[in-house]
């Protein structure tokens, strides 16, 4: 495994003054879905708890905490469990991943998908039908049962509530025998807030329209998990994390948060951050990173009004370079869609230098007036251009410049002594990059309200873990600006954590933050790894057929699928249970075996060709042939970190 980088980041001492946010309105479908999962398992070896701080799945005997000397703990982004887009994962090859852990905070956990609800919902209305039988157990609780099934202790808590456009719920797989859950003082507030409701609000899904109706809570001494409780809109955070206390049977206790970071900038269409969204970008800007008076100027319109242009030009032009600086003239030409037309605009140098703080302004009219000519002058431009992204001293590049020259060699040193070159750095991600800004603004957010838990818990025990979507490499002033302002200390992990389709391991987006002021004495976050079931084929052990070499052994895993699929039972409005083979669907399928579109086939044999030519036939033949990993388990690795009684940092 690979050890990650450390990065020791520190947090203001100032919490949010909260208001008590309570519940985000959130669809019903969450509950009545946990309420079915509670009947269901009448029979089965645990029990289910549903309620608006958490829904929890235990077992009905008592489970005894034994106590151990190591423990490990880990984070997983478990790629949409349970949703339409994940049919085909795994869940024995999943299992066997967490099973690496004694505690694991997941994410991207998802409820049933629409067809399987549907079942349910027509279901609850036949009581003459065996609930047993046909009832669709979500993803999230297959896992938990198919973990069990090598030790009945695994439990599992969830958030109550779905958040984001996918209903995204956030938890912990946990070891019973090794951790068990504790209660919570900032739950308990949370627990106590809820109370005081009289109503809570909830969007009506598959059961109807918009409603309201009371809490329900657990008993105050079992408020063990709870969403944090921030007045925040979608804008600010997009998906609260989930936060559980625990207690682990080495000797300690703490508190979790399992969390899924934004991706996108708020209000970005389709992926692109357009004026809106870059306003609400520069509202980050000076309301979280206190630029005014400090390391940027307030972005006014007209540098808003140039990024929207330098957004759509960077489409049109896919040209980063030739975008940021026209080498044959000051204006830069810039086409957006609304209006369709050209539109001239300011120099995007001279725009720089208008915003820049006016000691580097001074010092660039200084420098010039020492007979600088103009194309000395573009030189400069170009080797600053050059410097946006990789330079730390002017010694790298005075080659490239020529820089015998004192008249130059002083100007550029000058230009890194004014920290000029450090606010182009900035403004160059910030401008390109919104969607950065948007994530460390959040994430911001997070670990204020994580003060106040460490302040309620009375222990600074408090970690955060998952998918923050910040890169180990990412702009150095947004983790400069954690190391200046909070004492949160940061494990950014060095290896990738994310799976690209067609490329393999990308990006290292999963990290664990905690209070670095001593806390975690028992744990080595030095020693946090990755988990890589990519390369190390040791976790497919047993389940090598996966790895296909010819189209036989596609067709013969395929009508395995198939004939899974086909004993699958959906009940129909009418109360009758039709088998998916039975029922036909009228959108098309094209084929990767003859490139021919098919219609009317069957739900089962649609499934069937997706696992073909979008699981199995990208991994013998391209161009996706890391899907395999994706879809069987996730496109992400877990990452963990292990702890003892008697670990030191050493």
């Amino acid at each position: 495994m690979e050890k990650p980088t450390l990065f020791l980041v520190l947090i203001l001492s100032s919490c949010l003054s909260s208001v008590s946010y309570a519940h985000r309105d959130s669809d019903i479908d969450n509950y009545k879905e946990c309420k079915w999962n509670e009947r269901s398992a009448k029979k089965e070896s645990y029990s289910v708890e549903c309620n608006d701080l958490y829904h929890l799945y235990v077992s009905k005997s008592e489970v005894k905490l034994k106590k151990t000397k190591s423990f490990e703990f880990g984070a997983f982004n478990i790629f949409k469990l349970g949703s339409g887009d994940a049919r085909f994962k795994h869940l024995s090859l999943t299992a066997n991943i967490i099973k690496n852990y004694d505690l694991v905070a997941v994410s991207e956990v998802q409820p049933s998908t629409s067809e399987e609800f549907d079942s349910n919902v027509n279901l609850e209305k036949f009581p003459e039908l065996d609930f047993a039988k046909y009832y669709h157990k979500p993803g999230y609780l297959k896992l938990l049962e198919k973990l069990r099934e090598s030790n009945s202790s695994w439990s599992l808590i969830l958030s109550p509530a779905g958040q984001s456009d996918t209903e995204e719920l956030l938890g912990f797989y946990y070891r019973a025998d090794r951790v068990e859950l504790d209660n919570s003082n900032y739950c308990k507030e949370y627990n106590r807030s809820l109370r005081s409701q009289k109503k809570l609000f909830f969007a009506g899904g598959h059961a109807g329209p918009r409603f309201e109706r009371e809490a329900e809570t657990p008993h105050l001494n079992k408020s063990y998990g709870c969403l944090l409780n921030l007045k925040a809109d979608e804008n600010d955070i997009f998906r609260l994390p989930f936060s559980t206390r625990f207690k682990v049977g080495s000797g300690f206790d703490f508190q979790y948060l399992s969390y899924h970071a934004r991706f996108s900038a708020p209000i970005a269409v389709g992926g692109s951050c357009g004026f809106e969204c870059l306003e609400l970008v520069n509202t980050f800007l000076n309301e979280r990173f206190h630029i005014e008076g400090a390391f940027l100027k307030t972005l006014d319109s007209k540098g808003l009004k140039f990024l929207k242009y330098h957004m759509d030009y960077l489409k049109l032009k896919k040209d980063s370079d030739s975008a940021l600086f026209e080498e044959n003239g000051p204006v830069i030409k810039y086409k957006f869609s609304k209006p369709r037309v050209y539109t001239d605009l300011i120099s995007v140098r001279d725009l720089m230098l208008d915003e820049l703080p006016k000691n580097a302004e001074k010092i660039w009219k200084t420098s010039y007036s020492k007979s600088i000519t103009k194309t000395d002058r573009d030189k400069i431009l170009s080797f600053l251009k050059k410097l946006f992204v990789n330079a730390e001293s002017y010694t790298e590049y005075s080659e490239f410049l020529g820089a015998k020259n004192s008249e130059k060699r002083s100007y550029v040193e000058a230009v890194f002594e004014s920290g000029l070159y450090a606010e182009i750095l900035k403004r160059y991600d910030i401008w390109t990059a919104p969607e950065k800004t948007a994530r460390f603004f959040e994430v911001s957010l997070i670990l204020e309200e994580m003060e106040k838990i460490a302040k309620l818990e009375k222990d600074a025990d408090v970690v955060l873990g998952g998918d923050l979507n910040l890169e180990d490499a990412a702009n150095p002033y947004f983790w400069n600006f954690f190391t200046d302002n909070f004492k949160y200390s940061t494990v950014a992990i060095g290896s990738p954590t994310s799976i690209s389709k067609r490329n393999g391991l990308s990006k290292a987006y999963d990290h664990f933050m905690y209070d670095g002021r001593g806390s975690l004495e028992e744990c080595r976050p030095i020693e946090a790894s990755v988990l890589d079931f990519v390369n190390e084929k040791s976790h497919w052990k047993g389940y090598e057929k996966y790895f296909v070499k010819s189209d036989a052994q596609i067709k013969k895993l395929s009508q395995v699928e198939f004939d899974r699929l086909s004993n699958t039972s959906f009940i129909s409005s009418k109360g009758e249970a039709l088998t998916a083979d039975k029922i036909n669907i009228t959108r098309g399928f094209t084929s990767c075996w003859d490139g021919e579109t098919y219609k009317n086939q069957s739900l089962a044999e649609v499934w069937r060709s997706y696992f073909e030519c979008r699981t199995l036939n990208q991994y013998l033949k391209g161009p996706e042939p890391y899907r395999i990993y994706t879809d069987l388990i996730s496109d992400h690795l877990p990452i963990g970190m292990k702890c003892s009684k008697t670990s030191d940092l050493d």
